[in-house]
């Protein structure tokens, strides 16, 4: 059993390429809905952990999911798209709580947060303010 524990890695460069490749390369999304109830459960048996999907983020529509490698180990990938910017929201299991934080990588915006259960990583090139809009609307997990 993977013991998952909240970590400041991987490195924004990390992310970018990741976020890039998506892009540039694909799969940008293995499984295409906006539906979370057909989202969340396409993860099982693709990962260890039940990634949050969020039902609705006013201004932000739910593209799909994807499975990628991040820092070594296979990642939960929700795509998101706000006007006509791609975001890639990484999640992995972690423990506390963290507020949202923005940093910047190579033009892109980076914002990380944790909610006591998971910990995410959203990555685009639309505006900092926009992510972390997203990353304040986003649900406490149910305990």
């Amino acid at each position: 059993v993977q013991a998952w524990r909240a970590v400041r890695w991987p490195p924004g460069q990390e992310l970018v390429a990741a976020h890039v490749q998506a892009l540039r390369d694909g799969p940008l999304i293995q499984v295409a809905s906006s539906d979370r109830h057909t989202v969340k459960p396409w993860f099982q048996g693709r990962i260890d952990y039940a990634p949050t999907v969020p039902d609705a983020l006013p201004g932000f529509t739910l593209l799909g999911g994807r499975v990628q490698s991040l820092a070594g180990q296979p990642t939960a990938v929700l795509a998101l798209q706000l006007r006509l910017h791609q975001i890639d929201v990484f999640i992995r299991p972690a423990d506390g709580v963290q507020p949202p934080e923005r940093s910047q990588q190579r033009g892109f915006n980076i914002v990380q947060w944790r909610d006591g259960a998971m910990q995410y990583w959203a990555v685009s090139d639309v505006d900092g303010a926009d992510l972390l809009r997203l990353a304040r609307q986003w649900p406490a997990p149910l305990h």
